[in-house]
């Protein structure tokens, strides 16, 4: 029987309609993608505690209103895992958007919604 994953993210706007995006850094799983904050949910915690835990500790940004709006289920390519992704959004920061990066991301950029790439969409 296969294993359950369940990862969190999440889509901050700044006041400029901008999403944050994080670059993996190259000694980590994925290297050089660009990727909404987020990670896994770790046993017994609320997916809604996950995704404001891991924003903070992968960009030092703390108190962002987050709320769901989607749910993505896919199965790993050896078909040995199901990952659960829960798309959460943040309401706009408002004033200095001051990103201080966990060593998991070597950089970050504050993106036009329009100039997403297909995947982050």
């Amino acid at each position: 029987m296969g294993k359950i994953k369940l990862i969190v993210r999440a889509v901050v706007e700044n006041s400029r309609g901008q999403v944050l995006l994080l670059k993996r850094s190259s000694h980590d799983s994925y290297p050089g993608q660009w990727e909404y904050p987020g990670g896994k949910v770790e046993y017994g915690e609320a997916p809604g505690s996950a995704v404001s835990r891991e924003l903070y500790e992968e960009t030092g940004l703390n108190g962002v209103a987050l709320y769901p709006v989607e749910v993505v289920s896919n199965l790993s390519e050896d078909g040995q895992e199901q990952r659960i992704k829960i798309l959460f959004r943040g309401i706009p920061i408002v004033g200095e958007e001051v990103v201080w990066l966990s060593d998991e991301h070597d950089d970050y950029q504050w993106v036009h919604k329009d100039s997403l790439p297909g995947s982050l969409r």
